[in-house]
């Protein structure tokens, strides 16, 4: 099983490594959900970062100046 990172609290990720998963009471004092989202695949896990990265000013640009590179 996957945990990703959410955008909004990237070092969620990292508190959870060090200290274990938050309790129902600490989620409910959180923007967090009050469930621990595990998926199954890699993709899943990194969606919500993959589109915040290409919503962002400077990803999607990236990425377009890369491709004309290539050609």
């Amino acid at each position: 099983m996957f945990y990703g990172v959410d955008p909004c609290l990237a070092t969620e990720i990292h508190r959870s490594m060090e200290e274990g998963f938050r309790s129902q009471g600490e989620y409910d004092d959180t923007e967090l959900p009050n469930c621990i989202p595990l998926v199954n695949s890699v993709a899943s896990a990194e969606i919500a970062r993959i589109n915040s990265y290409f919503q962002a000013e400077d990803g999607f640009a990236h990425m377009r100046s890369a491709a004309k590179n290539q050609k």
